[in-house]
């Protein structure tokens, strides 16, 4: 049990990863927020696109839901997707626990407001932070340094700015596999992991401080420069 963690959970294949990657490191949160409009939707299989297929290091036949009973954790149904509703800002001021995991629907950034309760955003950025802020990094990478990398931080009410507490990188995989939504949240599960093992190893969060001067933010990725990364990866599959 990881002490003084707790975390926010949307239905999501990300969600879906980081219980897993968690569980299979016996990091298990205090407690666990969902944000979804019941609990039916827990039970929800993620059929993504035509990958059907199984992984090593994904079970996509699993379920949110399946892993907190099984696993006996802690959890709670807000009934709302919206982080910055007002049902989430009463639950989470009243939550024990001073850290929290953010894996929320894609787009939705923490208000203002969020930020002023006493709790410590730990959130996974799909990117090498400070080099690539932003949307669709993963992209971006594999187009200039041929690799995809993954930042943990803490988050502020600027996009990607905070303190960073590990990174990692990795070369992307010889099987085909869909970048968006399996081996992107499988590499940033990786770095959570890396964050949190730290954290129990430690009993506190590394955190340094990021260089502004090599920022640089990206926007949504272009689709044509998008399938140029693709071209690319499949290229350097085919040469391996």
């Amino acid at each position: 049990m990881l002490k003084d963690v707790a975390c926010v959970l949307a239905i999501s294949t990300r969600s879906l990863i980081y219980l897993q990657a968690l569980v299979e490191n016996e990091l298990i949160p205090e407690k666990c927020l969902i944000l979804c409009k019941n609990e039916e939707e827990i039970y929800k299989h993620f059929i993504v696109e035509t990958s059907v297929k199984q992984y090593d290091y994904v079970d996509l036949c699993d379920t949110i839901g399946s892993i907190l009973e099984r696993n006996q954790v802690d959890y709670t149904i807000l009934e709302t997707e919206d982080i910055n509703s007002e049902l989430a800002y009463t639950y989470l001021s009243k939550l024990p626990q001073k850290y929290i995991i953010y894996s929320g629907y894609g787009g939705c950034i923490l208000q203002e407001h969020l930020f002023s309760i006493d709790k410590n955003w730990l959130h996974v950025h799909a990117g090498k932070l400070p080099e690539y802020r932003g949307s669709t990094t993963a992209y971006y990478s594999l187009l200039s340094e041929n690799v995809i990398s993954a930042t943990a931080i803490f988050l502020t009410p600027n996009i990607d700015d905070g303190n960073i507490v590990c990174r990692g990188t990795y070369e992307f995989p010889d099987e085909e596999i869909n970048v968006d939504y399996l081996y992107e949240p499988y590499i940033r599960a990786q770095v959570l992991v890396k964050a949190l093992s730290i954290y129990v190893k430690k009993g506190m969060f590394n955190e340094i401080e990021q260089v502004n001067e090599k920022a640089e933010t990206y926007y949504i990725i272009h689709p044509v420069l998008k399938h140029i990364a693709l071209l690319k990866l499949e290229k350097n599959k085919r040469t391996i």
